[in-house]
């Protein structure tokens, strides 16, 4: 029996009803259903609809009913995998308001740096440890000349990347970090154990700076340094004068202060450097921009605040839009226009998805949240329906599938976009909204390129998306809302 079997059996049986009774109520085929209960057979969506109307369900058993039948559907692994993907797109927007938020730091001045050193020492407890960790980041942004920092530490040591992200935001202790780190070779194991994701989600804060200090390295391993019986203390941390080794249970720690010792493990991680190839390239240190841009325009998946702008945004109206007070403005506009004009006459056939939240902020506010708020003027009630006539009629174009995300799938609206170039590799695009940056990532990884890519091509068949049906009713709507205020006032 399947999972999706089980409940269906323990939903059928709480309602008292045979299952000749449930297929006549339900106008399933009897057949069907007991195919179903013996794992024989997987219901389609429809079925299992009709199923859930009639076993008159209550909300949580409803959606345990419909997780269990996605489980069964996809499988456990592929399941898991997708709702992973779908986490990382929240946890871009999530992170996207963290790192502006961040604040800068007070200077410590820890009784530590009083006292004198000795060559080696050793530490015993959580507590302890985090304070010796807190420590020597302490005293490579405030007290060591070269603020660097070397890292072979799992990301499961949470509070040491959380603290080191504190550091490395703040903009006056930004310094050179590079992090050295396994991941599992293949995804058999799709889904909720992806090294690549988790890497991903840990190490996002740090690229979405306008600094460039940060280094991720990686290697195919699928045995875990922490599984590792034999290695003691399997972690640790180089800097200019300390080097701190940590145990797999982060609960002990040996902190050398020898010239020599430094020096070994210094020659060692370079070693270990050397067979690593980077996780992510930040496109300002490979490509220039016009390089970003020919990416771009072969993108054939991606998702994007706002869908169709090349259609709304011709040559006069980028002129119209972009603020007289802009800086460098008459290269943002040859820029803009030079893109959009590409991009629309592009053959390739795109499948584009959006987030109907960042539809429903336009209307409200008039922002373009695709551009930082110093380039781009919010849109004018007239300007907001022109577009969303645009969207309509691209809504039946053949060129692009156009796809609207459920506001109570992705929950938060963020400025960035994850491209899918080509067949194989992965641009991440993220605008800073207050400073007019943009900064972008590129991800060459096989396992995080295979996870986006299966997302971009399991959305139109989800729940997850609207209908098209749907999306046409919600622009509609939001056109006529528009309609009812006759005022031709700009927003803000």
């Amino acid at each position: 029996m399947s999972l999706f079997s089980e409940t269906l059996k323990e939903q059928i049986e709480a309602s008292g009803m045979t299952v000749y009774q449930l297929a006549k109520l339900s106008c399933v085929d009897r057949t069907t259903i007991q195919k179903s209960l013996t794992g024989d057979r997987i219901l389609n969506q429809e079925s299992v609809l009709k199923l859930q109307k009639v076993l008159r369900l209550s909300p949580k058993e409803e959606t345990r009913f419909l997780e269990h039948y996605e489980k069964t559907k996809m499988g456990e692994a592929l399941y898991e995998q997708r709702n992973n993907t779908l986490q990382f797109f929240n946890t871009i927007a999530e992170t996207y308001q963290v790192v502006d938020e961040i604040k800068a730091l007070p200077v410590k001045s820890l009784e530590f740096f009083e006292k004198p050193h000795q060559s080696v020492e050793s530490y015993n407890g959580e507590i302890q440890v985090k304070k010796l960790v807190q420590t020597i980041m302490e005293e490579v942004v405030f007290q060591e000349e070269k603020k660097e920092l070397q890292i072979f530490l799992s990301f499961e040591f949470q509070f040491f990347y959380d603290l080191l992200k504190q550091y490395y935001l703040e903009e006056q202790n930004s310094f050179e970090i590079v992090n050295v780190f396994s991941i599992s070779k293949e995804i058999d194991g799709l889904g909720k154990n992806s090294d690549s994701m988790a890497a991903l989600e840990t190490i996002l804060p740090f690229l979405m700076t306008k600094r460039t200090g940060y280094h991720p390295y990686f290697y195919y391993d699928n045995h875990k340094p922490s599984l590792d019986t034999a290695l003691i203390f399997p972690y640790y941390l180089i800097s200019e004068k300390a080097v701190v080794v940590i145990a797999a249970d982060f609960e002990r720690a040996i902190l050398y202060r020898d010239g020599t010792v430094i020096a070994v493990y210094r020659e060692a991680f370079s070693e270990l450097k050397k067979q690593c190839r980077l996780l992510t390239n930040k496109c300002s240190e490979m490509i220039s921009y016009a390089g970003e841009l020919a990416m771009i325009n072969k993108r054939t998946a991606f998702f994007e605040p706002l869908p169709c702008l090349e259609r709304f945004c011709n040559k006069e109206q980028i002129e119209n839009l972009v603020k007289a007070d802009c800086q460098h403005r008459e290269t943002a506009v040859e820029i803009l226009e030079q893109f959009y004009r590409q991009y629309a006459q592009s053959p390739l056939r795109r499948r584009s998805y959006f987030s109907v939240k960042s539809l429903r902020n336009l209307v409200e506010t008039g922002e373009l949240t695709n551009f930082p708020a110093p380039i781009i003027r919010p849109l004018s009630r007239s300007e907001i329906i022109a577009y969303l006539q645009v969207l309509l009629v691209e809504l039946e174009s053949d060129q692009r599938e156009i796809y609207g995300i459920r506001e109570s799938v992705l929950k938060q609206e963020g400025a960035f976009e994850i491209n899918q170039i080509d067949t194989s590799d992965i641009l991440i695009r993220f605008y800073h909204q207050e400073k007019a940056l943009l900064n972008s990532v590129f991800i060459d990884e096989r396992n995080i390129s295979r996870m986006i890519i299966d997302f971009f091509e399991f959305l139109p068949e989800s729940k997850w998306v609207y209908t098209n049906k749907e999306l046409k009713k919600i622009i509609e709507n939001l056109i006529s809302s528009l309609q009812i205020t006759s005022n031709e006032a700009v927003f803000r």
